[in-house]
């Protein structure tokens, strides 16, 4: 692949076939949220630390995932 940043690793993926383009997506949306939460939270002198369920569609989307790529069957 040509680019380091996730983004674009992801859009590398599914350009090669290797990931599916909705999957890269819910990837790609679910670090954007992470990060830009995290940075709210630092601009605000707060700990990067944020309830169980503020990103529980997403958790259970990348887990969901996880479990179909990264797990034998």
């Amino acid at each position: 692949l040509t680019y380091t940043d996730n983004i674009r690793l992801l859009e590398g993926l599914t350009h090669a076939g290797l990931m599916r383009a909705a999957d890269a997506e819910l990837l790609a949306d679910a670090y954007r949220a992470y990060r830009a939460r995290i940075h709210r939270l630092t601009l605000q002198e707060q700990p990067a630390l944020v309830s169980d369920t503020e990103f529980s569609a997403y958790r259970a989307g990348v887990t969901g995932l996880w479990r179909s790529l990264m797990e034998p069957e």
